[in-house]
């Protein structure tokens, strides 16, 4: 893996419209129905939710740069403060 200003064709990129616009429009329907369900989720279930999604970013982003975090470790830190009051998520579970 390199670093993206280290392509040949950086920072000239060329992309397939077309396959972009078809991958918006599904994270855009799947982001429609995850957040549609969890009106139905009790307060918990969905702060939750929240948690386990942020962590799981986090987590493949680092993966990205070649760091590996610890799941336990990276869902304690959301649940502190002030990540859990910008949040509006309390860090007692």
């Amino acid at each position: 893996m390199h670093w993206i200003w280290e392509d040949k064709n950086w920072p000239s990129y060329q992309f397939n419209e077309e396959l972009v616009t078809s991958h918006n429009a599904e994270l855009r329907q799947k982001a429609g129905i995850l957040t549609g369900s969890t009106k139905y989720l009790k307060e918990a279930d969905s702060k939750q939710l929240i948690i386990e999604f942020l962590s799981q970013e986090a987590m493949s982003s680092s993966e990205i740069e070649g760091d590996v975090l610890n799941r336990d470790s990276v869902q304690s830190s959301i649940k502190k403060p002030p990540i859990s009051r910008r949040l509006s998520i309390s860090h007692r579970f």
